[in-house]
C-alpha cells in the first residue's frame, strides 16, 4: 500500500485501469465459461433423455406391436374353433407359415397359446413342447386369463427380458385362454439403437446385490459405479461425466419398468461429448483471447491518455513548489492556463490563489506594521488602567469594611426590638387572659344575681303560701271549735235521753276527743308556719342585700374589665411598633447585607479586572513581539 502512495498519478492512475480491466476481464471470461459449461452441460442432458425416450418409446412400440399381432390372432373365427376344440395340430398347420413370416420379417421371437391359467397348450415357436405350467414366472398371462384383458409390456421369463403381448381368446362368448407374441429384445435390439443413434446402450439388471448386464454395447460391465444403478433403480435419474477408452463420455443412468409399472432394471445411455468438450474449449480459449486483447487494447488508451494528464499535472507540481518557497512573482503564461481539461483548471485556480495571496500578504504586511504601533500603544494604556483599577480596589475594600460594621449594628437593633416585641407579646397574653377570667366573673355573678332573684320570687311565694296556710288553720280550727260544742250538746243530749243515748254519748265523746286532737295539731301546725314566716323574711332580707351587693360587684368587676381592654389595646400597638421596628431594621440589615455583597462582588470583580488587565498587558507585549515575527515571515516571500 506504501508503494501504492508512493507512485505517480500518472502510474497510479495506469495501475487502478489495469487493475479494473484485469478484473472485469477474468470476470466475463468465468462468467462466459460458466455459461458454456452450463449451456453444453443442458445441451448434453438434452440430448441423453432425448435418446433414453426414444429407446422406450421403441419398446413400447415394439410392445404395442406385439399386443396388436395377439389381439388379432385371438380375433380369427378359425383360430377361435380349433382351441376351442383344442386341435393342435390345425393351429400348428394354420398359423406357422405366418409366424415365419413374422419372425422373419417384424422381429417375432416367440408366440404360443395358453390354457388358463398360465399351462402352456401350443409353442409355435417350439411346436414340439406343450403342456407345462407357467404360471409361477408368467405373470402377463395370469394377469391375462384372470383379468381377461390385454397385457403389454417388458417381463422377466425363463430366456430373460422379453417384450410381451398377451390378448384373451373367446369362442362364442366363452373365455378359450390366452395368446401370446414375444418381440426380440436383446443384444440385436441394442446393436440397432447403436447403428441408428450413434450412441452405446447396456441393460442392468440387479438382483440378489449383484449386476447382471441383460444385453449391452458398452462391454461385460457396466461403465458407471453400482451405486449410481442402485440410485436409477430407486427412481433418481443421474449423468456422469467420465473418460471411457480414453474418450470423453455422458452417461444417463434411469429405470426401466415391466409390464405393471415396477423396475426391472437400468438403462446406460452413453454418449461420446468429444464434440462438446472441443466446441467448450473453443469458445472458451476465443473468450480468452478477446478478454486479453480488449485488456491491452485499454491499457494502450489509458497510457495515451494519461501522458498528458501527467504532464498537466507535474506543471501544477512546479508552480505550487515554487509558491512554497516564497516566490510569488512568477506567473503562469496563457498557453498553460488556457489548455483544456481539469489540468487547465487547476492552473487557472493555481494562478488566482498565487494573485490573491500576494495581495493577502502585502495587506498583512501593512497590517502587522500598524498593529505593532497600535500594540505598543495598547500596552502603555492598559498598564495605566491596571494601576487604576488597583487604586479603586483599595477603596472599595474601605467601603467594605464600613458596611459590615454598619450591619452588625442593625442586626443588634433588630434582635432588641425582636426580644421587645415577644415581651409586649407576652404581657398582652396575660391582659387577655385577665380580661377572659373578669368577663367569665362577670358571668358568673349575672347567672347568680339571677338565680337570687328567683330564690327571693320563691321566698316571697313561700310567705304568701304560709300566710294562706294559716288562714286554712283558722278555718280549721273553727270547725274544730264547733264539732267540740256540738260534741258537748250531743253529749248533753245523750245523757238526757238515758239508756237510749248512751250510744250516742259514746260517738259524740269520740268526736269530742278528735275535735280536740285536731285542735293542738292545727296549734302546732300554726307555730310552725309562723316560725317559717319569720325565718322567710329573714331570708328574703338577705337576699335582697347580697342582690345589692351582686350588683355593686358586677359594676367594679366590668370597670377592671374595661381597664384591662385599654391595656391590652395599648400592649397591641407598643407590639406593632416594636414589629415595624423589627421589620425596618431587618429590611436594612438586608440592604446593607446586599450592598455588601455588591461590593465585595465590585472588589471582586475589580481584583479580577486587575488580574485581567495583567494578562492582557502581556498579551498585548506578546502580541506585539508575534507582529514583530508576522512582519519579519512576510518579508520573507518575494511579491
Amino acid at each position: 500500500m506504501k508503494a501504492f502512495r508512493d507512485m505517480s498519478i500518472g502510474r497510479r492512475y495506469l495501475t487502478i485501469i489495469f487493475v479494473l480491466l484485469a478484473a472485469t476481464t477474468l470476470i466475463l471470461i468465468t462468467c462466459s465459461a460458466i455459461f458454456l459449461n452450463r449451456t453444453v452441460k443442458h445441451a448434453e442432458e438434452r440430448e441423453l433423455r432425448g435418446h433414453y425416450e426414444a429407446i422406450i418409446n421403441s419398446l413400447e412400440q415394439k410392445g404395442r406391436l406385439a399386443e396388436a399381432l395377439s389381439i388379432l390372432m385371438a380375433n380369427i373365427p378359425e383360430v377361435q374353433a380349433n382351441f376351442a376344440a383344442r386341435n393342435r395340430e390345425s393351429l400348428t398347420e394354420q398359423l406357422s407359415p405366418a409366424f415365419n413370416i413374422l419372425k422373419e420379417k417384424f422381429g417375432a421371437r416367440q408366440s404360443q397359446f395358453h390354457v388358463p391359467p398360465a399351462t402352456s397348450f401350443l409353442r409355435l415357436h417350439k411346436p414340439e413342447k406343450f403342456g407345462d405350467d407357467l404360471s409361477s414366472f408368467r405373470n402377463t398371462v395370469v394377469n391375462t386369463n384372470k383379468t381377461r384383458q390385454t397385457t403389454v409390456g417388458l417381463e422377466q421369463g425363463l430366456a430373460g427380458i422379453g417384450i410381451r403381448g398377451v390378448a384373451p381368446i373367446f369362442h362364442q362368448n366363452q373365455h378359450l385362454g390366452s395368446v401370446e407374441f414375444g418381440m426380440t429384445f436383446g443384444q440385436p435390439f441394442f446393436d440397432e439403437i447403436k447403428s441408428q443413434r450413434s450412441i452405446d446402450v447396456g441393460l442392468h439388471i440387479l438382483r440378489d446385490g449383484r449386476v447382471q448386464t441383460f444385453a449391452s454395447t458398452l462391454g461385460r460391465k457396466p461403465v458407471v459405479a453400482q451405486v449410481l444403478l442402485e440410485q436409477a433403480l430407486a427412481g433418481k435419474s443421474v449423468i456422469t461425466r467420465l473418460k471411457h477408452k480414453g474418450q470423453p463420455y455422458a452417461i444417463l443412468t434411469d429405470v426401466v419398468k415391466d409390464y405393471s409399472g415396477k423396475p426391472i432394471g437400468v438403462l446406460e445411455v452413453a454418449m461420446n461429448r468429444s464434440f462438446y468438450a472441443t466446441e467448450l474449449l473453443t469458445a472458451n480459449l476465443t473468450a480468452a483471447g478477446i478478454g486479453i486483447l480488449v485488456l491491452l487494447i485499454g491499457i494502450y488508451l489509458s497510457w495515451r491518455i494519461s501522458l498528458p494528464i501527467s504532464a498537466q499535472l507535474q506543471q501544477v507540481v512546479k508552480v505550487v513548489e515554487t509558491i512554497a518557497e516564497g516566490d510569488l512573482s512568477n506567473s503562469i503564461g496563457n498557453h498553460d492556463e488556457n489548455s483544456g481539461g481539469e489540468a487547465g483548471q487547476v492552473l487557472k485556480a493555481v494562478k488566482t490563489m498565487s494573485h490573491k495571496f500576494r495581495q493577502v500578504l502585502q495587506e498583512l504586511s501593512l497590517a502587522s506594521k500598524s498593529l505593532n504601533q497600535s500594540m505598543s500603544e495598547t500596552s502603555h494604556s492598559m498598564q495605566n488602567s491596571n494601576q487604576a483599577i488597583e487604586q479603586q480596589q483599595l477603596q472599595t475594600e474601605g467601603i467594605s469594611s464600613a458596611i459590615e460594621e454598619m450591619i452588625t449594628t442593625v442586626s443588634e437593633v433588630s434582635q432588641s426590638a425582636r426580644a421587645a416585641s415577644e415581651m409586649t407579646q407576652g404581657a398582652n397574653r396575660s391582659a387577655e387572659n385577665g380580661k377572659r377570667t373578669i368577663d367569665e366573673t362577670i358571668s358568673v355573678i349575672e347567672t347568680l344575681g339571677i338565680d337570687m332573684a328567683q330564690l327571693q320570687s320563691s321566698i316571697n311565694k313561700l310567705s304568701g303560701n304560709s300566710d294562706d296556710i294559716g288562714k286554712i288553720i283558722d278555718v280549721i280550727v273553727n270547725i274544730a271549735d264547733q264539732t267540740n260544742l256540738l260534741a258537748l250538746n250531743a253529749a248533753i243530749e245523750a245523757a238526757r235521753a238515758g239508756e237510749a243515748g248512751k250510744g250516742f254519748a259514746v260517738v259524740a265523746d269520740e268526736v269530742r276527743t278528735l275535735a280536740q286532737r285536731t285542735q293542738d295539731a292545727t296549734g302546732e301546725i300554726r307555730s310552725m308556719i309562723e316560725n317559717l314566716q319569720q325565718g322567710t323574711k329573714q331570708t328574703s332580707a338577705a337576699m335582697a342585700l347580697s342582690s345589692r351587693q351582686t350588683k355593686e360587684s358586677m359594676a367594679k368587676i366590668r370597670e377592671a374589665g374595661t381597664a384591662l381592654n385599654e391595656i391590652t389595646d395599648c400592649i397591641e400597638q407598643i407590639n406593632g411598633m416594636n414589629l415595624q421596628i423589627a421589620s425596618a431594621t431587618e429590611q436594612q440589615t438586608a440592604v446593607s447585607t446586599a450592598i455588601s455583597q455588591n461590593v465585595h462582588s465590585i472588589s471582586h470583580i475589580g481584583e479580577d479586572n486587575s488580574n485581567e488587565m495583567k494578562k492582557i498587558v502581556q498579551h498585548s507585549e506578546d502580541v506585539l513581539v508575534m507582529a514583530g515575527q508576522l512582519d519579519l515571515q512576510v518579508s520573507r516571500f518575494k511579491l
